[in-house]
Parts: structure tokens; C-alpha cells; sequence
């Protein structure tokens, strides 16, 4: 309860409102039916909380048929080992201690 003061009387007046109600006003929620997620284009939703979120492994590769030469390079940044024909064109080498090397579609060289 609270204690009002008017007019230099005072007088004491009790709240009806119950504690869940008083609780509920401490729950901050968001109106968020204005935000338009940017990914699925609906409302109600943020991108980083979008439901079309899939967590999915990424894996992606490249095949190429045809005639290859010793003094091409071909990157890939995604790899954990680079392999050569010509080691002696790099600055620095390690030889990692692999028997088999599996490769994209996880069939393995040995």
C-alpha cells in the first residue's frame, strides 16, 4: 500500500493489483511485428533469429577434367595439406606424416 498525501491530510490507500501482475511489469518483451527479417522477407523476426536458419555443414568442391600440366597451380584455401609435384618451388616444406589422403568425394589416395 501507499500512503497518499493531499492537501495536508494524509491518508492510506492499498494497491488491488496482485504480484503477478506487478511481476509481469518487469518482463521487458519487444513488440517486434514491425521488424521484417531481411533473409525470409516476414514479419516478427530479426535474420540472426530467423527460423529458414538452417545449420548445416558447408562443404563444397570443384571437379576439373582434362590435360594438366606439372607447372600448374591450383589454390585452395580450404585445404589442410598442399601437395606439389615441384617442392622445390616453395620457400619452405614440411612432409606431413600421412599414409592415405582422402580426398572430395572421401575416397582415399594412399
Amino acid at each position: 500500500y501507499r500512503k497518499a498525501t493531499r492537501g495536508g491530510t494524509s491518508s492510506t490507500t492499498s494497491s488491488t493489483k496482485s504480484s503477478a501482475d506487478a511481476s509481469s511489469t518487469f518482463v521487458n518483451k519487444k513488440d517486434l511485428s514491425g521488424i521484417v527479417c531481411y533473409k525470409c522477407k516476414k514479419n516478427g523476426h530479426y535474420m540472426s533469429k530467423c527460423p529458414n536458419n538452417k545449420s548445416e555443414s558447408g562443404f563444397s568442391a570443384v571437379f576439373s577434367t582434362g590435360q594438366f600440366s606439372v607447372t600448374d597451380w591450383y589454390v585452395d584455401s580450404g585445404a589442410s595439406v598442399h601437395l606439389t609435384a615441384k617442392g622445390e618451388w616453395l620457400k619452405s616444406k614440411v612432409s606431413p606424416d600421412l599414409s592415405d589422403i582422402v580426398v572430395a568425394n572421401r575416397s582415399t589416395l594412399t
